[in-house]
């Protein structure tokens, strides 16, 4: 009886000392990773949001592209205009990414699929055979009568596209200011005429966006590229 006793204290005193191989190692991954709660958000232009992570070490936040959206030091998101961009997180050992969606409140439209220097046959092959076309050639125009826009007009230089122009009815202003506000950066005033431009700085922007009021009938957004 008494050896028997004596038998399984042992084993017991055996099991309380033994280490589990996998514990030591957990512990380090744990303590040098990155634990991350999300890893792709969506938000409205100037929308914040706070990263949820945790490390033990210090962590360093950038975005792939501050157009869309930047991070301060301490994981604070502030979207800016429509688009995606990463934010990269990272300590000592690890790097992990946080997909961020800058999403529109104003979608009812789409830009025409054309791109500045497109030749006469391309704009024809992706927008069809124009309603009118001005007297001189230099501008297409096309009529969508009781949508938005109500219109748009390709000109041309050269036979190249060098600038297109949608007009919208002045119900749809809100809409149509709406839509460039989200998606360009403000530059400046001229006259009755707001530009915007694609990019942060000039020296990086290739489109100038001009928003206007035409007339009494008419809200103008005209797209041209920006010439430095």
């Amino acid at each position: 009886m008494r050896k028997a006793l004596y038998i399984l204290l042992l084993m017991i005193f055996a099991a309380g000392c033994t280490k589990d191989p996998n514990s030591g190692n957990s512990n380090n991954s744990n303590s040098a990773g990155i634990s991350l709660n999300e890893t792709e958000i969506s938000l409205y232009k100037d929308d914040e949001y706070a990263i949820q992570a945790i490390s033990e070490t210090p962590l360093t936040y950038t975005s792939d592209n501050e157009y869309h959206a930047i991070v301060s030091n301490n994981g604070l998101v502030k979207a800016r205009y429509v688009g995606t961009t990463t934010i990269i997180i990272s300590n000592s050992s690890e790097i992990k990414h946080l997909k961020v969606n800058v999403v529109p409140r104003h979608d009812s439209f789409s830009l025409p699929d054309i791109n500045f220097g497109d030749s006469r046959e391309t704009v024809i092959r992706i927008m069809g055979e124009p309603d009118y076309i001005q007297s001189s050639g230099k501008v297409y125009g096309y009529y969508f009568d009781g949508y938005c826009p109500e219109w748009i007009e390709v000109r041309f230089e050269e036979d190249k596209v060098s600038e297109y122009e949608l007009g919208f009815m002045l119900n749809y202003e809100e809409e149509a200011k709406g839509y460039v506000s989200e998606r360009f950066k403000y530059q400046y005033t001229h006259l009755t005429t707001d530009y915007y431009i694609n990019a942060l700085e000039t020296v990086d922007a290739t489109m100038l966006v001009g928003s206007y009021k035409m007339n009494a009938r008419f809200w103008g957004l005209v797209f041209k590229p920006y010439n430095h």
